[in-house]
């Protein structure tokens, strides 16, 4: 039942919002009002939205006292009505959602933050995973108090587990993912971030073995590797980026630049899968190492633009 206020010299009101109804008797006159339901505002979508800027709230109290007083000094010599923290959340919500196209991002500051949107409206969050008993990732601090929390792989078969999203298939879309990750040397595949393809294909896999960045897609059954050669696994924190052009190029960055040779994807034809889960740090190794900061977008970045969201993420 709902407390319902009438018009004054009401002599007494009735109904519920259950019915819609609502019954008045004023001055001899029988009235009755009907009351339109309020939105329900828990939507999966807006717990989503929620999480996000509970993600960026977080990122703003891992900051030191010194970055909180250059966004305070920015938010002053800007002219702006607001504080450090209102500018600061206020520009971080303008680049999840002013990037057109975000298919998924992970933070890592919480278990239960951020999304993949698989395009029907069902959002689902990274499942923790591990092939041996209580092995799960945890949460330790990422390398710069701007990033917050990142995600620790380094237990024996840690990793996680998402819904897959065939806008992200090489078979099928451009697409662009980017994270940083900080990995031991090992001669035996340590597997980044990958969506298994399936037997016909629209699979991708970003991995490093013997200290390289490597990737292989699965185009219609036809799995194609290209590399960058120099060492990137060597316990220090680096950026990668996949950059996939169906009607052209699939190329590597490192660190914000374009690395290796890229591959032409663009004669690759066959019937393609939709693919199966997105797994990030599945591997045969016992030490994947850190991730963080992943993202996900189905559609092409320019060179100028990911080496932008490098330099701003290091500033």
């Amino acid at each position: 039942m709902a407390r319902v206020q009438g018009p004054l010299m009401s002599e007494k009101a009735h109904g519920s919002i259950a019915n819609k109804l609502t019954f008045l008797q004023q001055k001899g006159l029988s009235i009755c009002k009907k009351y339109k339901q309020p939105i329900y505002r828990k939507t999966e979508k807006q717990n989503i939205q929620r999480t996000m800027l509970r993600n960026i709230i977080l990122m703003w109290q891992y900051m030191t006292d010194d970055d909180k007083e250059l966004w305070n000094n920015k938010a002053k010599e800007q002219g702006y009505k607001i504080s450090g923290f209102q500018l600061f959340c206020s520009t971080a919500l303008k680049d999840i959602y002013g990037t057109t196209k975000l298919t998924g991002y992970w933070s890592f500051n919480e278990w239960d933050g951020d999304y993949i949107d698989n395009n029907v409206g069902d959002y689902t969050n990274l499942q923790k995973k591990t092939g041996l008993e209580d092995n799960y990732p945890e949460l330790v601090n990422s390398f710069s108090a701007k990033m917050g929390k990142c995600a620790d792989l380094t237990k024996p078969k840690a990793y996680f587990q998402g819904a897959h999203d065939n806008r992200i298939n090489p078979g099928l879309n451009d697409f662009y993912i980017e994270g940083w990750i900080k990995m031991p040397y090992s001669s035996i595949a340590q597997y980044i971030f990958r969506k298994l393809g399936g037997g016909l294909g629209g699979g991708w896999n970003i991995y490093s073995t013997i200290g390289r960045l490597y990737c292989t897609l699965n185009i219609g059954g036809t799995a194609v590797t290209f590399w960058y050669n120099d060492q990137i696994a060597n316990n220090t924190w680096r950026k990668f980026g996949l950059n996939v052009d169906r009607s052209g190029f699939a190329k590597l960055y490192l660190d914000g630049i374009q690395k290796g040779t890229p591959y032409n994807i663009s004669g690759i034809s066959g019937l393609v899968s939709p693919g199966n889960n997105l797994l990030i740090n599945q591997s045969f190794s016992d030490n994947n190492g850190y991730i963080d900061e992943v993202y996900v977008f189905h559609r092409l970045f320019s060179d100028d633009e990911i080496l932008a969201r490098y330099n701003k993420d290091i500033s």
